[in-house]
């Protein structure tokens, strides 16, 4: 028995627990189990797949709005350093 059979067989045994285990898990039950476990194991692999693309558009959005974000402050500060050097060379002119 293989690995991946035993412990199916371990899971049904348990997931009876408790119950009368008169039936015998048949060839076909152990192998339609074995096969719903690979395609379970399918469908994380894809979801697993699916969030990692999802994970990598979000930092690329999240990218793109820091890069706006910062670039609408670095316009704000320089036309306050603008102003500053106005406000500057005006007190001057008045000295």
């Amino acid at each position: 028995m293989t690995l991946l059979g035993w412990i199916v067989v371990k899971w049904q045994y348990k997931k009876n627990m408790g119950k009368d285990l008169k039936k015998e898990i048949t060839n076909q039950e152990l192998l339609d189990s074995v096969n719903r476990s690979f395609s379970n194991l399918e469908k994380k692999i894809s979801t697993k797949d699916e969030m990692r693309d999802f994970r990598n558009e979000m930092e690329t959005r999240l990218d793109r709005i820091e890069n706006i974000l910062i670039a609408g402050h670095d316009r704000r500060i320089e036309k306050i350093e603008d102003d500053l050097r106005l406000i500057k060379t005006k007190l001057a002119f008045q000295s």
